[in-house]
């Protein structure tokens, strides 16, 4: 049963590069996790996109740094932001809960935080710019100048 809430919860992640096609969850929300062309992968787990955005994941695979990105959405409350919904579904945190960590996390200098970037253009320069460059982004917004990494989830 957790495994189909969470394939209906995660529709938004997608497999193609190509805008078209990328499919919505019931609520509207459409996001891709996009890496840089150059990164050999194509699938990620969850768990691993976890430790990614949380730090505890510096290296890829092929030996780039990751550098990983948020988008944080001016305009737009907290709780119904990318941003959000990423963190919820992807590290398990609320905001409160990724802010606290951050915050322990800078002052004990053990982690750096994902950089935050107001629009998703950014997200997808900083992403494209950077070999190692991970974020995620509407699917809709996505352009040829990333490609998308699959999610596999837990069960």
């Amino acid at each position: 049963m957790r495994l189909w809430v969470l394939v209906a919860l995660f529709a938004f992640i997608v497999v193609s590069a190509t805008p078209a096609a990328h499919s919505q969850t019931t609520k509207g929300w459409s996001l891709a996790i996009i890496v840089n062309k150059k990164n050999p992968v194509n699938t990620i787990t969850q768990s691993e996109l976890a430790n990614i955005f949380l730090d505890k994941k510096s290296v890829w695979s092929a030996g780039m740094t990751i550098q990983t990105c948020d988008l944080i959405e001016p305009g737009v409350s907290e709780e119904n932001s990318a941003r959000a919904i990423f963190a919820e579904h992807i590290l398990h945190k609320d905001m409160l809960s990724l802010k606290n960590y951050w915050i322990k996390m800078i002052f004990s200098a053990k982690r750096r935080p994902p950089v935050a970037f107001k629009h998703a253009d950014d997200v997808i320069r900083f992403v494209s710019e950077n070999p190692g460059g991970i974020g995620y982004v509407y699917a809709n917004q996505v352009t040829g100048n990333v490609k998308t990494v699959q999610v596999r989830f837990n069960d």
